[in-house]
């Protein structure tokens, strides 16, 4: 048998649950989120003199997603990002590495929708970021000697593009591909994706508290000797905020079930298998 505490704790899970599940089905179609846009890039080189890094940059914004087009439901099948919702300038310095010292991220998200994001297998699609990194050489990057201009257009989008050189010299080339909540590697270098609601169900991603991330894997080919290959991953993250109706909504519940538990008289079990019996006072005996 339970005891009045699990099963209090019991209706309040399920009260919540269900209030953030009918605020969220009113207005399913667009949900505010709060997102983070990073780009990790960690190198090894060859030569044992010159070092290695692992560094992230990362940008935030927030915005409105279009998820599910224009219908309600739970699962993520579909999200849709308009462009710029995150944006802005970042930078952190490289340490271990005797030619980059620090790296520079200026850009933003591209358009972009998704497809079969929970619920089923891993999702994903393309999103273009659009932009570029700079991979400062010999000093910061107000002072650097040469800047590394790394293209971030195919990131999240698929492709290659170049940059030359000099005439007919590749300098650098970076391909890239469309975002998915599944793994991502390359050369190493790894990130995972999920989409998950409320208390980690992945069946409750669309309601307020869900979140969404999404990885890409970036790859470089320098014409730097201490750094040809520089291995990367691009994360996405969009967390759902809850709408003041869902907290309204939420905080009803919670009120409701708080009231009826103290107004609820305490009780005490009989012997085995007789119904509770009330608690009561005992009587005080009377005097001789």
């Amino acid at each position: 048998m339970q005891s009045p505490s699990c099963t209090r704790a019991a209706t309040f899970a399920a009260a919540a649950s269900f209030a953030l599940a009918m605020a969220t089905a009113a207005s399913a179609a667009t949900l505010p989120f709060a997102g983070t846009f990073s780009i990790r890039l960690a190198a090894e080189s060859p030569d044992p003199g010159a070092g290695s890094f692992d560094v992230t940059v990362s940008l935030t914004g927030s915005g409105v997603a279009l998820v599910n087009g224009s219908g309600g439901g739970l699962h993520v099948n579909s999200l849709a990002l308009a462009g710029g919702e995150i944006a802005g300038t970042a930078s952190t310095p490289i340490t271990g590495a005797s030619a980059l010292q620090a790296l520079l991220v200026s850009g933003a998200n591209g358009a972009g929708s998704f497809a079969g994001l929970s619920g089923g297998p891993p999702g994903g699609g393309a999103m273009p970021v659009l932009g570029q990194a700079k991979a400062c050489l010999f000093g910061a990057c107000a002072s650097a000697v040469a800047n590394l201009v790394v293209p971030l257009n195919v990131v999240g989008q698929g492709g290659a593009a170049t940059v030359m050189d000099g005439p007919g010299v590749v300098g650098l080339t970076v391909v890239g591909a469309p975002w998915t909540t599944g793994a991502a590697s390359v050369s190493g270098v790894t990130g995972m994706g999920f989409a998950r609601g409320p208390l980690s169900g992945t069946s409750t991603t669309a309601q307020g508290s869900g979140v969404v991330r999404l990885v890409t894997p970036i790859f470089i080919s320098t014409v730097i000797p201490d750094f040809p290959v520089i291995p990367g991953i691009g994360t996405l993250t969009l967390h759902f905020i809850p709408e003041p109706a869902t907290l309204v909504l939420l905080g009803g519940g919670v009120g409701a079930l708080l009231l009826g538990a103290r107004r609820r008289p305490a009780r005490i079990s009989g012997a085995a298998g007789s119904a509770p019996l009330a608690r009561r006072r005992p009587r005080a005996g009377r005097r001789a």
